[in-house]
């Protein structure tokens, strides 16, 4: 992608972004400047013809003043890159995507950003083309950023990327015992717990998802690969090299880790069902979620499958089981923050005041 208007091309040969923010328009300042509003007063790169209107979209550096904010900033002249845009584009995989907001970033002629912040998502397709601007991005969209109809189908999206965690551990199990191996009863029993959750992801929860929006199908792949390979990683140490004394079933480790682990099963399967009715059939619209953790936490699903999963390291005692941990609490953790931003910027004033991201009146 270019920020030149030569993305169409004579023949088409070159990606096109649709364009969505005209000269006049008036976008939301994304930096931590203190200007509140950007007015565009020209697009750099814009080879007008036939006394079309400049405009830009995502990844253009625009020329704007503030509309709204400082004193120190207002009537100044200064560039900007546009974030983020209301009016959908189609991406180079084929899916579409828009956001909830038209935004910018006031930046200098070689894209450095004057503010050190950035409130909300950045297009992939500007964190591509201003690598300054990426280097403060929080966040990369992905589902509800995505819009309705394009990649595929979020009920068979959810089902392809955790069947591996289902398929991988009972093929193991059979390997195992082709080669006539000794397992103890809580090895098993250890893959029991992994495979209730997988169970429930796989053949339960896609099922029940009410209106949800596609999913990429680089997206998609992705967590197939991560599925495979980690659910490999975790039985296969489970059942072939991990051993266990006797009186681990009486230990402080499996007694108090199993009870963490439903603890947070339950815990994700109830938020699960509070997001699950916010929405009607065919609805795809977000509203605010209320009632069990999310009286407390924005992201009540991602804090029971972070406790899940630490209550499940906690039990088996294993170092990949506890790299899963961790990276549940990181990656979800993430997404959880993400959320919460997300509900802030959409419901502003509406949106409780006492809720945290992940962790309860912590995080």
């Amino acid at each position: 992608m270019s920020a030149k208007r030569g993305r169409g091309g004579v023949g088409g040969g070159k990606f096109r972004i649709s364009l969505g923010l005209p000269v006049g328009a008036v976008i939301n300042c994304a930096d931590n400047t203190g200007a509140k509003n950007l007015f565009v007063i020209s697009v750099k790169g814009f080879g007008a013809r036939l006394n079309r209107l400049p405009a830009a979209c995502v990844g253009d550096m625009i020329i704007t003043t503030v509309k709204k904010g400082k004193p120190d900033l207002r009537k100044k002249v200064m560039p900007a890159v546009v974030i983020r845009q209301r009016k959908p584009f189609r991406r180079k995989d084929g899916t579409f995507i828009y956001f909830e907001d038209n935004a910018g970033v006031i930046v200098n002629n070689k894209g450095e950003m004057k503010g050190s912040a950035i409130t909300g998502p950045v297009a992939k397709e500007c964190a591509d083309l201003w690598p300054r601007i990426a280097a403060n991005a929080q966040s990369v969209p992905y589902g509800r950023y995505n819009l309705n109809g394009s990649g595929i189908p979020a009920r068979l999206a959810w089902f392809l990327q955790e069947i591996p965690c289902v398929i991988v551990p009972l093929i193991i199990l059979y390997q195992t015992y082709d080669l006539h191996l000794n397992i103890n009863v809580i090895n098993v029993l250890f893959m029991i717990y992994f495979l209730i959750h997988y169970f429930q992801r796989v053949f339960i929860f896609p099922f029940l998802i009410r209106g949800g929006k596609p999913s990429s199908i680089h997206t998609t792949l992705l967590a197939f690969i991560f599925c495979s390979l980690n659910s490999y990683m975790i039985v296969k140490q489970l059942l072939v090299y991990q051993t266990y004394p006797a009186h681990h079933w009486f230990s402080i480790k499996f007694i108090l880790g199993t009870f963490i682990f439903f603890t947070g099963f339950i815990w994700n399967i109830q938020s699960d069902a509070i997001l699950r009715n916010l929405r009607k059939d065919n609805e795809t619209d977000y509203k605010i979620p209320r009632g069990g953790l999310f009286e407390y936490v924005s992201g009540a699903n991602f804090f029971g499958e972070c406790v899940e999963w630490t209550g499940f390291a906690l039990a088996t005692w294993c170092l990949p089981t506890l790299a899963f941990s961790i990276f549940t609490w990181v990656f979800t953790g993430t997404r959880a923050i993400h959320h919460h931003r997300y509900y802030l910027e959409k419901f502003k004033d509406s949106y409780p005041k006492n809720r945290t991201a992940l962790i309860p009146f912590i995080l």
